[in-house]
């Protein structure tokens, strides 16, 4: 049995990637919204009232983060606009997702196999580096849930190994 894996796409270069590096209310609202709306960029996709329903759940969980009701509010709003910036200056954004769903471990697998094949030096990491991510968002902005990033340089690591002529 392997974990549900979900993953999107998010430019570094990106304002939203930069505001969930610095800023703790929008990292929290990331990580506890990413699984809805497959993808947090389709997140307002979904209806409005279900929207709703998910960020009162999640600044109820957060009350000491998020503060007044007037601030909950800019916070909202900024978030939103921040997604909605981001999937304009990056057409098609939304749909560069991915999920392994109780596949982790076959593939996890497969690609140690590959990479013994090829005699890749340190494979178990490189393939933990793949699957589950090489940075993590900073921990005082995230102290008790763990959401790995997988950078640039990963992916291109990966595509290097795994490049087929």
């Amino acid at each position: 049995m392997g974990v549900s894996i979900r993953y999107n796409a998010i430019p570094p270069e990106s304002p939203l990637y930069r505001r969930i590096q610095q800023d703790k209310p929008s990292c929290i609202l990331l990580v506890s919204l990413f699984p809805y709306g497959n993808g947090i960029f389709n997140l307002f996709e979904i209806d409005p009232e279900e929207v709703y329903e998910l960020f009162t759940d999640v600044i109820e969980e957060h009350h000491d983060t998020f503060g007044s009701e007037v601030e909950v509010d800019r916070i909202i709003a900024e978030f939103q606009s921040e997604i909605r910036r981001t999937r304009q200056a990056h057409p098609g954004i939304e749909d560069r997702t991915a999920s392994l769903e109780k596949t982790s471990v076959e593939i996890e697998e497969c690609l140690l196999q590959e990479l013994s094949r090829q005699q890749i030096p340190n494979s178990h990491e490189v393939v933990q580096r793949l699957i589950f991510g090489d940075q993590d968002l900073p921990p005082n902005l995230l102290p008790e849930e763990s959401f790995g990033l997988i950078s640039r340089e990963a992916v291109r690591e990966g595509a290097s190994i795994f490049k087929t002529d």
